[in-house]
């Protein structure tokens, strides 16, 4: 009995030891990582890439084309920066506009055609998905926009993408 007794103890004993070394294994390993940095507004790393960089309420962001918005009576509802490289940033702009889907889908299919944007691909949902969208993508030069038009009601929110290489 004395000989079984010592084998479990043993066996104990080799199971604490191999599970304290875990744990002081692991414990090191988690120390070692760099301690996340809070993020004061400005860009900062997310977990995917660069945070975006947000302009005021109403406001474009510096960068993006103001050109690039053909309703006069737009209100910006969102604007903002990505800073992927020092030669590859992103600005986006949302609004909502009071012109419906379709009459803004050809106004940005002719502005850019006759603003030496090169459309490559357009796209649209079919009538039965909700809500209804249509997708022009450009490019001009090292630049690239996507327009993304989104039906609301009688008129339709915009989103543009201006890609600058």
């Amino acid at each position: 009995m004395t000989a079984k007794l010592d084998k479990k103890t043993g066996f104990l004993i080799l199971g604490a030891v191999v599970a304290l070394a875990l744990i002081v294994i692991l414990y090191a390993y988690f120390a070692s990582l760099p301690a996340p940095s809070p993020s004061g507004g400005g860009q900062a790393a997310g977990p995917s890439g660069p945070a975006p960089v947000y302009a005021a309420a109403g406001q474009l962001v510096a960068g993006f084309p103001s050109t690039l918005i053909l309703d006069n009576a737009a209100k910006v509802s969102e604007s903002y920066s990505i800073g992927y490289s020092a030669s590859l940033n992103q600005y986006t702009a949302q609004w909502n506009s009071s012109s419906s889907m379709a009459s803004l889908d050809i106004l940005y299919q002719n502005y850019l055609s006759k603003n030496g944007w090169r459309i490559t691909k357009q796209s649209t949902n079919r009538p039965a998905f909700s809500p209804e969208f249509r997708g022009i993508y450009a490019t001009n030069g090292s630049y690239d926009a996507n327009v993304t038009i989104v039906a609301e009601g009688t008129g339709a929110e915009v989103t543009i993408t201006y890609l600058a290489k």
